[in-house]
C-alpha cells in the first residue's frame, strides 16, 4: 500500500514564504517610493514604472512559470524562482540609477512567477487528506494577508529609523535571506513532483499569453493616465489571448501539450476562476485605497496607515484558524457565502466609517472584512483547485494566480482611479473614498453570484 503524500509544517512554511515575499515585496516599494524618488531623482513616471515593471511581468509569467514546474519539478522551479529573486533583491538594493532599479524590480517580477504557483500546486498535490489540504491553503490565505501589512509597517519602520543606514535600500536586503532559508527547508522537507512522462512547453503559446495578460494589466495601469491608450492597449491585448485561447483549443484537440488544456473548464473551475479574481479587488484594491485615503485624505503617517491594516489580518487568521470547526457544522458552500456576505457588508460599513472622518471608526468595519476574507478566499482556493486532475493542478494553479493578479491590478487601477478623479474635482476625501470603495464591495457581491454550487453540478 503507497503512502499517502504529507506536507510537514516546516515545509509547508518554507513554501509560504515565497508569496508571502512577492506580496510583501510589492508594498514595501510602494512605501519606500518618495525616499527612492528623492535619492535617485526619479520622475512621477519612473516611480510608477518600478511598481508597474513588477507587476506586468509577474502577471504575464506565472502561466509559463506554472508550465516549467510540470516539466523541471515544482520544488526544483520554486527553488530557483526563490534563489532568482533574492538575487534580482541584491540588484535592487545595489542599484545608483532608477533605470538600473526599474530593469531590476522588472526581473524580479518574473522571478516571483516561477516561485509563486508551485505552492498552489504544491499544496494541492501533497497535503495528506482534504483536511490538510484546506488547512495548507487557509495558511496561504493568512501568508497572503500578514504579507501586505508587513510589508507596510515594518518597512515603515526600516525607513524612518534608517536601519544600519540602508535607507530604503534595507527593504530589499531582506529578501536573499528568507529566499535561502526557504531552499534550504523546502529542499529537504518537500518530495519532487513532476507531470510524467514531461510535457512540452508551448513557446508560442507561452509567449501569447505572457503578451497578452501583461498588455492587459499595462492597460489596467495606465488607464488613468491615459484612457485612449489603455484601451488602444487592452484592446490589443484582448486580440492576443483571442489567438492564445484559438491555440489552445487547437492543441487541447490534438492532445499536443497545451499550456492550458481545456479539460479545465470543462468542471466548474471556470466559475471558480472568475470569483477569484473578482473578489481578490478585495484584498489588493481596497487596502491601497483606504492607505491613500488615510494619509492624503485624513493626513495620517504612513507607519499610522500601515497599523489600520493590523484589524484585517488578526480577523483573517481567527476566521481562517475557526474555519475548520465551522465546517463540521455548515458545508463548504455556505461558509463561502457567509465569508463572501461579511466582506461586502464590512467595506459598505468602512465606507461609512471613512465618510465620517473619523479613523478608529473603521477598525470595527476592517475586523468584519477580515473575517469574511477568512471564511471565502482559502476556501475557494481548496474548491478551485481540489477538483482538477493532478496533471491539470499546475496549469490551474498557473491561471488561477493569473486570475488574482489581473483581478487586483484591475481593481486597484478602477478603485484609485476613482478617488484620485474625484480629489481632484470638488469632492471631499470622504465622499471620493466612498465611491472608489463601491468598486470593491460590488466585486465582492459579483464573486458571491459566481460561486459554483456543488447542488447544481
Amino acid at each position: 500500500m503507497s503512502r499517502r503524500p504529507s506536507l510537514s509544517w516546516p515545509g509547508l512554511a518554507a513554501l509560504l514564504s515565497g508569496p508571502f515575499l512577492t506580496v510583501q515585496s510589492a508594498f514595501s516599494v510602494m512605501v519606500a517610493a518618495p525616499n527612492i524618488q528623492s535619492e535617485l531623482g526619479a520622475s512621477a513616471a519612473q516611480i510608477s514604472a518600478i511598481v508597474s515593471g513588477y507587476a506586468v511581468a509577474y502577471a504575464a509569467a506565472l502561466i509559463p512559470g506554472s508550465r516549467l514546474g510540470d516539466i523541471v519539478g515544482r520544488r526544483r522551479m520554486f527553488a530557483l524562482g526563490m534563489l532568482a529573486f533574492g538575487a534580482t533583491a541584491c540588484l535592487c538594493a545595489a542599484a545608483t540609477n532608477i533605470w538600473w532599479l526599474i530593469a531590476a524590480r522588472t526581473l524580479q517580477g518574473f522571478a516571483a512567477a516561477a516561485a509563486f504557483p508551485q505552492v498552489l500546486t504544491i499544496i494541492r498535490l501533497q497535503a495528506g487528506d482534504e483536511q490538510a489540504r484546506a488547512r495548507g491553503f487557509a495558511a496561504f490565505g493568512v501568508a497572503l494577508g500578514i504579507s501586505g501589512i508587513t510589508g507596510q509597517v515594518l518597512s515603515g519602520a526600516m525607513i524612518d529609523t534608517d536601519f544600519a543606514g540602508l535607507g530604503w535600500r534595507g527593504i530589499f536586503l531582506v529578501n536573499p535571506i528568507v529566499a535561502v532559508a526557504a531552499c534550504l527547508i523546502v529542499w529537504r522537507e518537500i518530495p519532487e513532483t513532476r507531470v510524467s512522462p514531461a510535457p512540452r512547453l508551448d513557446g508560442p503559446g507561452a509567449l501569447l499569453s505572457a503578451l497578452g495578460f501583461g498588455l492587459l494589466l499595462v492597460a489596467a495601469l495606465s488607464a488613468s493616465r491615459n484612457l485612449t491608450t489603455a484601451g488602444g492597449v487592452a484592446l490589443a491585448a484582448l486580440i492576443l489571448l483571442a489567438i492564445f485561447a484559438h491555440r489552445q483549443v487547437r492543441l487541447s484537440r490534438d492532445d499536443s501539450h497545451p499550456l492550458v488544456p481545456v479539460t479545465l473548464f470543462q468542471s466548474r473551475f471556470g466559475w471558480a476562476l472568475a470569483a477569484a479574481g473578482l473578489f481578490h479587488t478585495t484584498v489588493v484594491a481596497f487596502p491601497l485605497t483606504m492607505a491613500v485615503f488615510l494619509q492624503a485624505g485624513l493626513g495620517q503617517s504612513a507607519w499610522t496607515a500601515g497599523l489600520f491594516g493590523l484589524p484585517v489580518t488578526i480577523a483573517f487568521l481567527c476566521a481562517s484558524s475557526l474555519s475548520e470547526r465551522v465546517l463540521k457544522v455548515w458545508p463548504p458552500y455556505r461558509v463561502m457565502i457567509c465569508g463572501g456576505a461579511l466582506t461586502a457588508l464590512g467595506l459598505a460599513a468602512c465606507a461609512g466609517a471613512g465618510f465620517s472622518g473619523t479613523p478608529s471608526l473603521l477598525i470595527g468595519p476592517l475586523l468584519v472584512v477580515g473575517w469574511g476574507q477568512g471564511w471565502f478566499l482559502p476556501l475557494l482556493l481548496n474548491a478551485a483547485l481540489s477538483g482538477l486532475r493532478p496533471t491539470l493542478a499546475g496549469a490551474g494553479s498557473g491561471l488561477l494566480a493569473t486570475m488574482q493578479q489581473l483581478g487586483g491590478g484591475f481593481g486597484a487601477a478602477a478603485a484609485n482611479g476613482v478617488y484620485f478623479h474625484l480629489i481632484q474635482g470638488s469632492s471631499t476625501a470622504g465622499l471620493a473614498f466612498v465611491l472608489a470603495t463601491f468598486i470593491p464591495t460590488t466585486a465582492a457581491v459579483c464573486a458571491i453570484a459566481l460561486l459554483p454550487n456543488p447542488a447544481e453540478a
